[in-house]
């Protein structure tokens, strides 16, 4: 089935990025940013959660800022595959295909000879004997 193609596909990629973001992510400085709005500029602190300490951070402290923002939006993609990653993995575990011969195979053996079933090949109904 195609879906499932395409879901085993999209997991094996997002495990790719995940172990990507992971090792960005140990690169970068800790910490978030905070800002406030001082006589109608942008200033920004750096709040340290180990320490619980907030540093203001100067306009030479440009790159600072840029790591600290990178690290915030990689932490929140990390957070996002690791959400899809769950989702996808608990739906290929209960998904379950739907055409008639994998119907029928999930009943019982009273099922198993069942007369002709009609099955969609190419758009165009077609009879086929199971």
């Amino acid at each position: 089935m195609r879906l499932l193609q395409i879901l085993k596909e999209d997991i094996k990629t997002q495990q790719h990025l995940l172990a990507i973001y992971k090792n960005a992510l140990s690169t970068l400085p800790k910490g978030r940013l905070r800002y406030r709005m001082m006589n109608g500029r942008v200033r920004y602190f750096r709040y340290n959660p180990e320490t619980k300490k907030v540093t203001y951070l100067k306009d030479a402290d440009k790159e600072l800022v840029q790591k600290l923002k990178y690290r915030r939006v990689t932490e929140e993609t990390i957070k996002t595959i690791e959400n899809n990653l769950n989702i996808e993995e608990k739906l290929l575990e209960a998904y379950q295909p739907y055409d008639p011969v994998s119907c029928q195979m999930r009943l019982g053996k009273v099922y198993q000879d069942a007369p002709e079933l009609f099955y969609e090949e190419n758009g165009k109904h077609k009879k086929k004997k199971i």
